[in-house]
């Protein structure tokens, strides 16, 4: 018989309904003489957990995605953001668990505006949204660096980045 392979994904391992219906068609399979190769998703999650809470300053560089932040950044995320590890809820408020450390975002917007009084603030998701998420697991100590105009021409890159540069020294 084929080999059955069940990617589990849910951040629960008790209560998780889902892994509750997928244990039922691997006990099936097993039963009937098939083999099953579980793997679950939680493990990396809770190494990326533990790596963030040994961490005293969480650096993340981030690119801005379409007015957003890259899959790859968003997948941690993710990966990280677990009630009872990283945040409570009582069932009226959140608290963040992250009782210590900062945060130093370092950003880099390709087209420019993205920025403070920018034509396109309004667009970005990218920086409220990652100074929200430090804030709702409880680093409030919060530093942004910004790259603008990652993209342009050379002289005008090499002047936004010399600002920035200036900017992430003061930050580190």
């Amino acid at each position: 018989m084929p080999n059955l392979l069940p990617i589990d994904s849910s951040s629960r391992r008790a209560g998780s309904q889902g892994r509750a219906l997928a244990d039922i068609v691997g006990a099936r399979r097993r039963r009937s003489g098939g083999t099953v190769t579980t793997r679950d998703a939680t493990a990396l999650s809770d190494a990326l957990i533990a790596e963030l809470q040994a961490t005293e300053t969480l650096l993340i560089s981030t690119p801005i995605y379409s007015f957003a932040p890259p899959a790859a950044l968003k997948l941690w995320i993710d990966q990280i953001v677990h009630i009872d590890r990283k945040f409570a809820f009582d069932g009226a408020t959140f608290k963040g668990l992250a009782a210590r450390g900062r945060a130093v975002l370092c950003l880099a917007d390709g087209a420019g505006g993205c920025g403070p009084g920018g034509a396109m603030q309004a667009a970005d998701f990218l920086a409220p949204y990652l100074r929200f998420l430090m804030t709702f697991l409880g680093i409030d100590n919060v530093r942004t660096v910004a790259v603008e105009r990652a993209t342009a021409h050379e002289t005008t890159l090499s002047t936004n980045l010399a600002a920035a540069r200036d900017a992430a020294r003061a930050a580190a």
